[in-house]
């Protein structure tokens, strides 16, 4: 039996080893310890392009007056890099180029989707230990979790960014299939490079193509003290319309999207349908990169 001063150093001594098991491993901030309230929501609304631009596709005053926007458009160029047979989007990958108006580095994402079961905390929480077990962390330095909600579809969207300065190029149009693939190929994270058993994302950029450049213009606005984005995209039979919100935690997202969904119903001017667009830009700006 211990007595006395000998007791009291094998306490310490436990307590010790105990504390540096816990500070060795130790958890840090990532996909599996984000809950409902803690998650980022992106709210999407698709409306119909018919009612809310104006015959030279922008937007009507009624509608901006809506949300709370002024007239000042930005003009945003993208670059989708993709196969021909769409095998990083059946992967739920997502590669994208981006150069927005008046700035000097491209923005490069690298995104990954994961399919919602519903809009509750179990289908949030059971998506993101999906993310987790595919070796996603989410922290401030490395991956971004948000779920995009919208007319039906709901996903979480594990995202990475870089970005820089591509030779002396001022136009994504004068990026080339080699220069974008060349860029991926450098900035590409591990995790998608690797993915799957046989490397697919390695694998699959040598066959990519550019779909694009697609020029599209951003209006900001606010409406209820959250700031609103519109996105107006050209296509070949017309123009997608989409309007967006992002704010933090389930409770928050709910209450807006429910706000804003009865207030677009009575203007008449939502579509009851998710966009797909990434699916349609790749669909149509592939067809014209041979």
């Amino acid at each position: 039996m211990l007595h006395g001063s000998a007791a009291q150093r094998q306490r310490r001594t436990m307590a010790f080893i105990l504390l540096f098991f816990c500070l060795c491993f130790s958890v840090p901030f990532s996909a599996y310890a984000l809950d409902e309230s803690q998650v980022d929501f992106e709210i999407k609304f698709l409306l119909d392009s018919d009612k809310v631009l104006t015959e030279e596709h922008l937007l009507t005053d009624d509608f901006r007056a809506l949300i709370g926007a002024g007239t000042d458009y930005r003009s945003i160029d993208a670059i989708y890099l993709e196969t021909y047979g769409h095998d990083f989007l059946n992967e739920g990958w997502t590669n994208r180029i981006r150069w927005k108006e008046n700035k000097k580095k491209i923005e490069c994402s690298y995104k990954k989707r994961y399919s919602l079961s519903g809009v509750d905390a179990e289908a949030i929480r059971t998506a993101l230990a999906q993310a987790k077990a595919d070796g996603f962390t989410i922290s401030d330095t490395a991956y971004s979790a948000q779920i995009d909600w919208g007319f039906s579809k709901v996903t979480l969207s594990v995202v990475t960014e870089a970005s820089g300065k591509y030779k002396n190029y001022h136009s994504l149009s004068q990026f080339s299939t080699a220069d974008a693939i060349d860029f991926f190929q450098r900035t590409m994270p591990d995790e998608e490079r690797n993915w799957g058993r046989d490397h697919l994302g390695a694998s699959m950029l040598k066959q990519a193509q550019k779909a694009g450049p697609l020029q599209y213009r951003r209006l900001k606005g606010s409406w209820e003290g959250t700031e609103a984005d519109v996105d107006i995209f050209p296509m070949r039979d017309g123009y997608i319309t989409e309007l967006s919100f992002k704010v933090t935690g389930l409770a928050a997202a709910s209450a807006l999207r429910e706000q804003m969904t009865t207030l677009l119903e009575e203007k008449g001017v939502l579509l009851h349908e998710d966009s797909l667009k990434t699916q349609m830009i790749l669909d149509e700006y592939l067809r014209t990169n041979p």
